[in-house]
């Protein structure tokens, strides 16, 4: 009974090991090795003195199984020298029926002044896969060209003229930086200087530039101040000059210089002249004068003035003169008079106008200044003129030979003819000429021309005026009528505008019928 019962037992027991043999064989049989494969290299960041690449390697498992791959072991050469590579993971699963992706990195140093375009890279190694039959080495080989980061294409971009005064310009200058590379390039700051000539003009001092894409380009703008007088007459009368760049750029460790020369076309120097005086209301009590000046500006920007200023002599005394205020433009592209007007009144100049007057010119003197704010600041031309210009004379007065109208026996009517003589180049307005007829000392009436509107330049006009002549009041009478020449004067004013001017005449006449 127990032998058959331990039968019964061990009978299914040894059926199962059988199955058990059966299934491994037959795992076996299916079984199928995992391969690895290099699939390429590229670069993931970049500066002109090294790079970090990954080299990639494609593991497949065929099987239903995931296995376990580990002892990653790798050696780099580079152009053939040994480097060292770390960062490889140390283990990684190979998922069923799938590929699964390894990166070794390989961190590569550039000598940009070697100029090479590429360098060969090289990997060996091998990992362990886990397998149901057993462990599987998996070769990691890989061979291949990586290209060597390239510096930044850099290149002048159009100059903009950003502000203008009378003593410097404002440029702004951009740089364009383009990667020409096929991956990322990390840069730093491009420093150095713009010069003109020789002459520096400014400071490049970008900061830290950052990561540029691959194809990307970056404008980097750079303000620039033109002095005119520091340039120089050889400079500002070229139609262009040389522009150059000279700089570092840093990337990583390495600096690399930076040097460009382009023609520029410089912003001209705003030229001021004199452009005369002009005269109007000019009369016996004053005149208007015009100061005029002339700034001519080539340039595509228009000046603002700031800070105008200026003062006006005439005879040594100063005269209030107006003059144009701040904001005041001056014209791009053109030419712009400005006008400084003031009336000269002729009494403030002297305590006698007849003396004054009896000068042929007066001496006159201008000076100040046009500002401007620049980009180098408030900036100014100095004004500065002296001249003479010719003063007003006060008509010529002469009395003509009296003319007897009529006598009876106690007096004599008389015609005066008085005579007026515009000396001027322009027209004087005659109000009236007053004053005492005196014959040999004694007076003998007063007379007055009333309202004689204006006297043309250059023109003569002649008043005669009615006087009466007592024969008993005058010893020389006599004489003067029966023909003989006897002194006479005349004592008084002439009216001009508002101006009243003494006379003093006097001269020996014959008496006419």
């Amino acid at each position: 009974m127990n032998r058959l019962l331990i039968a019964a037992l061990v009978l299914p027991l040894l059926s199962g090991c059988s199955l058990l043999r059966e299934l491994l064989n037959t795992s076996a049989s299916s079984f199928g090795p995992p391969t690895a494969s290099a699939t390429g290299a590229s670069v993931t960041e970049a500066t002109l003195d090294g790079a970090q690449v990954e080299v990639r390697f494609s593991l497949q498992n065929p099987n239903a199984m995931a296995m376990e791959v580990s002892d990653i072991r790798h050696a780099v050469e580079v152009d053939g020298v040994s480097v060292p590579s770390r960062g490889a993971p140390a283990q990684l699963t190979l998922q069923p029926g799938a590929q699964t992706q390894l990166a070794i990195p390989v961190q590569l140093t550039f000598t940009p002044a070697e100029g090479k375009q590429s360098v060969r890279v090289q990997v060996y190694g091998q990992a362990t896969a886990q397998t149901a039959t057993g462990p599987v080495k998996l070769p990691l080989n890989y061979e291949g060209e990586v290209a060597v980061a390239q510096a930044p294409e850099v290149a002048w971009g159009l100059p903009r003229l950003t502000g203008l005064g009378f003593t410097s310009a404002g440029l702004e200058v951009p740089i364009t930086l383009k990667n020409p590379n096929a991956y990322p390039l990390g840069l730093g700051s491009l420093d150095g200087a713009v010069k003109l000539g020789g002459t520096r003009l400014g400071q490049v001092a970008s900061g830290q530039l950052g990561r540029l894409q691959p194809g990307e380009s970056r404008e980097l703008p750079v303000p620039l101040v033109l002095e005119f007088a520091k340039l120089g007459s050889t400079l500002l009368s070229a139609v262009t000059s040389p522009l150059e760049l000279d700089t570092q750029l840093g990337s990583g460790a390495a600096l690399v210089p930076v040097k460009l020369t382009q023609a520029l076309a410089l912003p001209k120097a705003p030229a001021l002249s004199f452009g005369g005086i002009g005269f109007s209301e000019l009369g016996l009590d004053g005149v208007t004068l015009e100061l005029k000046y002339a700034v001519d500006n080539p340039n595509p920007l228009p000046i603002k003035l700031e800070g105008v200023k200026y003062a006006l002599q005439v005879e040594g005394k100063s005269v209030v003169a107006g003059g144009p205020k701040d904001g005041t433009e001056i014209a791009a592209g053109g030419r712009t008079d400005l006008v400084f007007p003031a009336r000269v009144k002729f009494m403030d100049l002297a305590s006698s106008l007849p003396a004054l007057l009896s000068k042929d010119r007066a001496k006159l003197g201008f000076t100040g200044s046009l500002g401007s704010k620049g980009p180098a600041g408030v900036d100014a031309l100095s004004l500065s003129h002296q001249d003479t210009f010719q003063l007003p004379k006060l008509p010529q007065f002469s009395i003509g030979a009296p003319k007897i109208a009529g006598m009876d026996f106690t007096s004599a009517r008389i015609e005066l003819p008085v005579i007026l003589k515009n000396l001027n180049s322009f027209a004087l307005p005659i109000g009236n000429v007053a004053g005492a007829v005196s014959l040999s000392g004694s007076k003998i009436g007063n007379v007055a021309t009333g309202e004689l509107g204006m006297l043309e330049a250059g023109q003569q006009r002649t008043v005669n005026l009615p006087l009466t002549l007592k024969l008993a009041e005058v010893a020389s009478a006599a004489l003067a009528l029966g023909g003989s020449s006897v002194p006479l004067a005349f004592n008084g004013e002439v009216v001009s505008g508002a101006v009243r001017a003494p006379i003093q005449w006097s001269q020996s006449v014959r008496f006419t019928k």
